[in-house]
């Protein structure tokens, strides 16, 4: 059970650090190109948060 609880722990800190990523981002940074191919920082947060939430629910939106 050790290491289940550090990898939840983990995984909450990881999560806790995209928000305030995305509190914390400017304005102009929000829809700006960040990478190539056309990337913005608004779509990567969002791809994070999504899968994220997607591989957490288990299998067929059953609860882990």
């Amino acid at each position: 059970m050790e290491l289940k609880r550090a990898l939840t722990g983990q995984f909450r800190a990881g999560l806790a650090m995209l928000r305030e990523c995305v509190e914390l981002c400017p304005d102009d940074l929000w829809a700006a190109t960040v990478d190539k191919p056309p990337r913005t920082y608004w779509r990567i947060a969002y791809h994070a948060a999504f899968y994220s939430h997607f591989y957490r629910r288990g299998r067929r939106g059953t609860p882990p």
